[in-house]
């Protein structure tokens, strides 16, 4: 049997041909990946941050995701007679704001902007959920209006999880059968704003 070199394969290196060869299997691997992502993203239920869902026969966009602050965090405990110096006590103060967050949690909020269709759209605080590592969070707190829209109206709204400190990616859902919404929370307190 006899092996014939193509004549431009003739004058390539070794060296050459390994990275040629090295080259296309990362343009492969980086093709599959996006395939892959793209898979994941259109037509299986999942939506990305600002994605247009649709719900109740409406629709409903995440246009935000981040870490809360603890608000006791804002309060420096010196700040007692500050705050007696204005006729307010302490306790009074604490009172107006939420409790403090427990040890190894951390608050998320996802704000959403949502649209009723032709009908009435309904949006029950207690059926929204994020799910984290297989775990699933109902509602710290919901800032739903009257958890329903007349036909053809919008509002803006906040639903904040209390989950735990090191929860990164996760997945919203305005209710059980909503497509879930892909957010990122890994940011640490205070910060992690994602548009």
């Amino acid at each position: 049997m006899t092996l014939t070199v193509p004549p431009q394969a003739a004058h390539t290196s070794p060296a050459r041909r390994r990275g040629m060869a090295w080259a296309a299997v990362a343009v492969g691997v980086a093709l599959l990946a996006v395939l892959s992502l793209w898979g994941q993203m259109s037509g299986t239920g999942r939506a990305l941050v600002g994605s247009e869902v649709p719900h109740d026969g409406g629709s409903f966009v995440v246009t935000e995701a981040w870490t809360t602050v603890d608000p006791m965090m804002l309060m420096h405990p010196d700040d007692a007679d500050n705050f007696a110096a204005l006729g307010m006590q302490m306790g009074a103060m604490s009172a107006m704001l939420p409790d403090a967050i427990p040890g190894g949690s951390k608050r998320v909020a996802i704000e959403l902007a949502m649209s009723a269709g032709g009908e009435e759209m309904t949006f029950p605080a207690g059926q929204t959920s994020l799910t984290a590592d297989g775990v699933s969070y109902g509602p710290y707190l919901a800032l739903l209006g009257d958890e329903s829209l007349p036909p053809g109206t919008r509002i803006n709204a906040v639903v904040i999880f209390e989950v735990p400190m090191d929860t990164g990616a996760a997945q919203f859902r305005l209710g059980p059968d909503s497509d879930q919404v892909h957010v990122d929370v890994g940011a640490g307190g205070g910060g992690g704003h994602q548009h």
